[in-house]
């Protein structure tokens, strides 16, 4: 029966998808526009071959992410565990609790207090009602991501040690309006079980961890151009998850537990290729260049990584940057499986290397995700330490945040 819930449930998604880049503190800025002008310490997450993109005193970086985003328009989360809870109440009363909140049953009158009680049950059925209505056919999309960069830029090869983490997922309701009649009919009477309620909720989504090693090389073209290449073999750990629940017994942090869960371990690579002439940047990257797919609990169902092309080009001069980035495919998201191909434009105002102020905006050409804007700032005193922090707003209420932590000498 939790098989057929489950499949009915992913049949009937619909919901928009989570946004794309968002947990890079410094690039989420710039919404995500760093395949070009990214540097060499948190460039590298975006593009291989800005691990190769360093000045003469550049020896060492280290950088810290991470970012939260949700789309919760209707509140749902909250909505769910809401109507869950107050599900457990009512079936713990009968109608002799009612008698008792309305202060007792009157033997002189009794009509008058059984239609007082009666009053008090049909409220709260209603109320139960209400709360269910108010969840019914619902979409809502959380995300959160986390990376780190150990950069050690050398003119042999440069090295970076790149970890990351990405968490997406999709909560929805199925409400059957049967359930109306069953509350109606069952609160305050001793056999009321909210067990039997046909109403549910599905989660479905993927976490997805990679740790590899950035290896980029600079080649000078001319008496003012590079090429840089890099490439990024890496191993993923991919644990995608779908979970089922009646709206009676829904809990958000039952997502990963193991009877909704399906863990495999895998290797991928990246590729990058960025042309620097001047102040000018090009760049060419391929993002999981192995295309695979991933079994959930659910059968026929699979959640799928494909490669992702992007292409950009930027203007980095020493007080102004500007690129704009654009897919060239489309790539499926985790959490909802619709496709996505972004298309990001940003720009960083920087005053003497230790203060900047970031804007950007996002677009989905497949107009599954919502348009965002993003604004960032950052400080870095003697450009040795940098904290930078941006977030960024759409519609559907969707909203994000996104911070980075760095040492670079």
């Amino acid at each position: 029966m939790k098989k057929t819930l489950l499949s009915m449930a992913l049949m009937a998604a619909s919901g928009a998808a989570v946004a794309g880049d968002y947990y890079n503190g410094r690039l989420t800025g710039m919404s995500g526009a760093g395949y070009a002008t990214g540097g060499y310490a948190d460039g590298v997450v975006y593009n291989p071959s800005l691990g190769a993109k360093f000045d003469e005193q550049d020896d060492f970086g280290l950088v810290f992410n991470g970012g939260v985003l949700g789309e919760d328009e209707d509140d749902l989360i909250d909505g769910l565990e809401d109507l869950a809870d107050y599900l457990d109440e009512l079936e713990e009363k009968t109608a002799y609790d009612y008698f008792d909140e309305i202060g007792g049953f009157d033997p002189n009158d009794p009509l008058a207090s059984e239609q007082e009680a009666r009053q008090l049950i049909e409220e709260e059925a209603e109320e139960a009602i209400r709360r269910l209505e108010n969840i019914a056919d619902k979409t809502a999309n959380i995300g959160a991501g986390g990376s780190f960069v150990l950069a050690l830029p050398n003119d042999l090869l440069s090295l970076s040690v790149v970890g990351k983490t990405r968490i997406e997922a999709a909560v929805q309701t199925v409400v059957n309006e049967e359930d109306y009649q069953y509350i109606r009919d069952a609160v305050g009477e001793t056999n009321f079980d909210p067990a039997g309620l046909q109403s549910y909720g599905v989660g479905r989504g993927a976490a997805v961890s990679e740790v590899g090693l950035a290896m980029a090389k600079s080649l000078q073209t001319g008496e003012d151009s590079r090429l840089l290449l890099g490439a990024t073999p890496k191993w993923m750990h991919v644990m995608t998850f779908v979970y089922s629940a009646t709206v009676d017994d829904f809990e958000e942090d039952d997502f990963d537990g193991d009877e909704y869960t399906v863990e495999t371990d895998d290797v991928n690579i990246d590729l990058g290729a960025t042309y620097l002439c001047g102040d000018m940047r090009y760049a060419l990257t391929v993002s999981n260049l192995i295309s695979n797919e991933y079994e959930t609990i659910v059968p026929g169902d699979t959640l799928e990584i494909k490669p992702r092309a992007t292409t950009a080009v930027g203007y980095e001069g020493s007080w102004f940057t500007a690129e704009v980035a654009a897919d060239l495919n489309t790539s499926p998201n985790f959490a909802t499986g619709q496709e996505t191909q972004f298309v990001r434009a940003g720009a960083e105002l920087n005053a003497f290397d230790w203060a900047q102020l970031r804007v950007g905006f996002q677009r989905d050409l497949e107009d599954n995700v919502e348009d965002t804007v993003s604004v960032g700032i950052g400080f870095s005193p003697f450009n040795v330490v940098n904290v930078d922090i941006a977030g960024f707003t759409g519609d559907g209420n969707t909203a994000g945040a996104s911070m980075q932590l760095g040492l670079r000498f």
